[in-house]
């Protein structure tokens, strides 16, 4: 995807379409950054507990949950 697009229509249907935009943008992502994303932002895991489920130090999800917002900022032109 290029970036968000301009969306006309009802309120709820341009909330749909930007709920799918973040759907797909996180779809594209690289396995160890979705993982993250999901298990601290959707989960509500603390970076260590990430960090055990992952099987990988806290340092490296900081890094992936950093990387991986990043992305989606960039992709969504947030």
């Amino acid at each position: 995807m290029a970036g968000r697009r301009l969306r006309t229509g009802t309120k709820k249907s341009r909330r749909s379409d930007f709920a799918e935009d973040v759907r797909s943008s996180a779809a594209a992502l690289p396995y160890e950054q979705a993982t993250t994303l999901w298990l601290v932002d959707v989960c509500g895991c603390t970076y260590v507990e990430a960090a055990i489920e992952m099987r990988s130090s806290r340092t490296d999800v900081e890094h992936h949950v950093a990387a991986g917002r990043q992305s989606l900022r960039r992709e969504l032109r947030l």
